[in-house]
């Protein structure tokens, strides 16, 4: 095995340990979001612009434990 090869492996197993999950302070209530996005493709036969895009919202309510939410989005 290589140098390299290895020092991935141990880095494959520490990195993910190093992440710690985070305490949140939840609080019923609704929330609101939006999100979007482009991709600029390399070839695609499909597509002769090369560009695609994404965009959506959301819309709920936490209930500290569940929550009920309705998400929107369309991409081309």
């Amino acid at each position: 095995m290589t140098k390299t090869a290895c020092l991935a492996a141990i880095l494959a197993i520490v990195v993910p340990s190093l992440a710690e999950a985070q305490e949140i302070d939840a609080q019923p209530g609704f929330y609101v979001g939006a999100g979007g996005g482009l991709n600029w493709l390399i070839s695609s036969p499909n597509n002769a612009t090369g560009v695609g895009y994404a965009f959506g919202g959301f819309v709920g309510y936490d209930f500290v434990g569940p929550r009920v939410d309705l998400n929107v989005g369309y991409g081309d």
